[in-house]
């Protein structure tokens, strides 16, 4: 198989040099921190950068235009209706969804319930779904309430990944790619592992694979039927009521396809469902709240403070001469001092942030105080930052991103095997069925063993997909179809969040919009590389 000579312009080059120098730096965090004294490693970080640089311009890309033009049917395209690949979705998962039964219940989803229950709700989770979940126990059984929304879940998934193969169907992708695609979307540890466990994160990917391929139908055709337009809205309505910050995703997306619009490279009318979306769920959160009588507590903020507390922590451990007694005081007022260097943890800002003390008036002198600890040890902050973070883009650490979840109360994180019946928010009021504990335990094994194996890294690698991502994105502005590329906006703020946020190792619910959405886009590309007149 002899890969095609391929001539390289600016968007190649700059597109290899960027996921060579994120990888190289996920690697280098990986092992080591940042010490601009280290020489050695500095050397090891350029020759990782050439290497992958290399890898990239005469490997990768080439192997993307060699698949270009094997992948696709050269007879007339023919899309299989929408209700086939939906309803083939749902009977592979079907078994899979009946053996989590009642649910498996993510740690969040059970701590919504104990709110829920106790009228102590927050908005520090998605109200909707904490209503959703506590309203459909409440008013039937609890058993039979939490398996009513893992089936809504299961069926807004079959529809989600069912309209994915659709449009990969409309591109004409020939039979073996079509069984691929079904394989890699179908059966990868992060779909199946998800099956039958409730949780926000699966409705909000759910929402974000109907409402990225609308957008990618839309960048094709530069305008949309009716039908496409009411998925549009819908859609929209699931990423803002079941993501905190899904709404940010709208209207950035709200205001691309209006500025779209005026260049003339599509239509305005996709703008007005999502911000139909936008007015109706601030409403029905606004109902929410006030029905349920939410509470928004005074530290309700620190999820956007994560990255800066972090790197304040990762200050004092590094520096702890090197702070003054009255900017230990002002520290101490936002986050009491000693407490913040005990349970600093590289991993994850959680144990950092959670004991923020809520003092809003005083985050302007806290940003003096962070600002010039920057100016004095960038280092710490950058290693604050990396090592939080690395694991989005280093293959190799994702293979032990693993987060999976058994039945009711048993789940898995990285190493470690957890038991909510051992927390404060658990209550005896649901179990799941002692026959099927070996089915699911079989499940899970699965999900252990397939996260390893290469070929299904393709949807199950975290570190490998958001490279890949990133790759097609950067590749994707040397455009010679003209196509609006909005689609890809929603993944990039998803990336953005993901970084500001308090972790990645340990919760690859996270980024599974861009697990699932990989070979959509993958096929995307091929075909308008196909298509060019490059080829």
């Amino acid at each position: 198989m002899k890969l095609p000579e391929i001539s390289y312009g600016k968007t190649e080059i700059s597109a290899a040099a960027v996921i060579s120098i994120l990888y190289a730096s996920a690697a280098y965090f990986y092992r080591y921190g940042f010490e601009s004294s280290f020489l050695i490693l500095a050397v090891m970080f350029a020759a990782r950068t050439v290497m992958i640089f290399a890898a990239v311009l005469r490997l990768v890309i080439p192997g993307m235009h060699l698949l270009a033009s094997r992948a696709f049917s050269s007879d007339q395209r023919r899309t299989l209706p929408l209700w086939r690949n939906v309803l083939l979705f749902a009977l592979i998962w079907l078994p899979f969804l009946l053996i989590k039964f009642p649910a498996s219940i993510h740690p969040d989803t059970w701590q919504g319930i104990w709110q829920f229950r106790h009228g102590e709700m927050i908005v520090h989770q998605p109200v909707f779904f904490v209503v959703l979940v506590g309203e459909f126990m409440e008013r039937f059984s609890p058993s039979a309430g939490i398996f009513l929304v893992a089936l809504l879940e299961y069926i807004l998934y079959s529809f989600a990944f069912g309209y994915a193969l659709t449009y990969a169907d409309s591109l004409g992708i020939n039979k073996k790619i079509r069984y691929i695609t079904i394989f890699l979307l179908g059966f990868s540890p992060f779909t199946l592992g998800y099956i039958g466990v409730v949780v926000k994160d699966e409705f909000f990917a759910a929402g974000m694979i109907i409402f990225v391929v609308t957008l990618m139908e839309l960048s094709r055709q530069k305008t949309l039927p009716l039908s496409k337009l009411i998925l549009l809205f819908f859609s929209s309505m699931m990423i803002f009521l079941f993501r905190p910050n899904g709404a940010y995703i709208l209207i950035a997306v709200a205001l691309a396809c209006i500025i779209s619009a005026v260049r003339g490279k599509s239509g305005a009318r996709p703008a007005i469902p999502v911000i139909t979306a936008i007015i109706l769920c601030y409403v029905i959160n606004s109902a929410l709240i006030s029905a349920y009588n939410v509470k928004r507590p005074d530290n309700y903020i620190k999820e956007a403070l994560s990255v800066p507390f972090q790197q304040t922590a990762r200050y004092a451990v590094d520096h702890p001469d090197d702070i003054t007694s009255e900017e230990k005081d002002i520290i101490d007022r936002i986050i009491p001092y000693d407490i913040m260097i005990s349970v600093y943890d590289p991993r994850i800002s959680d144990p950092v942030k959670e004991n923020y003390t809520g003092n809003n008036d005083l985050l302007p002198d806290y940003f003096g105080v962070w600002f010039k600890q920057l100016c004095r040890h960038p280092e710490s902050y950058i290693n604050a930052f990396g090592e939080q973070n690395y694991y989005l883009l280093n293959p190799a650490s994702s293979t032990q991103n693993i987060a999976f979840f058994e039945d009711t109360t048993v789940y898995y994180e990285l190493d470690y095997k957890y038991d909510c019946k051992g927390s404060w928010m658990y209550e005896p009021i649901v179990d799941s069925p002692e026959f099927l504990t070996i089915a699911r335990e079989a499940v899970t094994a699965y999900c252990f063993a397939a996260i390893n194996i290469p070929f299904i890294w393709i949807t199950s690698n975290n570190g490998l997909c958001v490279l890949l991502f990133v790759l097609l994105s950067l590749l994707s502005l040397k455009n010679p179809q003209k196509r609006s590329l909005i689609y890809y906006l929603p993944l990039w703020l998803t990336v953005f969040f993901i970084l500001a946020g308090p972790v990645v190792q340990g919760q690859p619910r996270y980024t599974l919009p861009i697990l699932y959405l990989i070979p959509v886009l993958l096929w995307d590309h091929l075909i308008v590389i196909r298509d060019s007149s490059d080829l």
